[in-house]
């Protein structure tokens, strides 16, 4: 079955292309690229990592790391807590 989009649970909005979903090796959904305008990014406290959050609610969706060395077209990842995204076939309406 080919997935075609992730999506909140609560509200529902489009964030990543499945094209963009890679193993990054971490056990959590790891995308390297975000719709524009879908998601919004801070940095975290720490420095290290920016906390990414859904634009249409405020959801937490989990952070970005740049520079880890995976082989995407933007050296991020985008790690997705697996709790806040939910897989639609490309046949299901949203």
């Amino acid at each position: 079955m080919c997935w075609l989009w992730n999506t909140i649970h609560i509200c529902k909005p489009l964030l990543q292309k499945p094209t963009t979903k890679f193993d990054s090796g971490c056990g959590w959904p790891a995308f390297y690229e975000r719709l524009r305008g879908a998601i919004n990014r801070s940095p975290g406290p720490d420095g290290r990592r920016t906390e990414i959050t859904c634009a249409a609610c405020g959801v937490h969706l989990g952070h970005v790391f740049k520079g880890e060395g995976h082989k995407v077209p933007t050296d991020e990842r985008h790690c997705v807590n697996s709790v806040s995204i939910k897989l639609v076939p490309e046949t299901s309406a949203l």
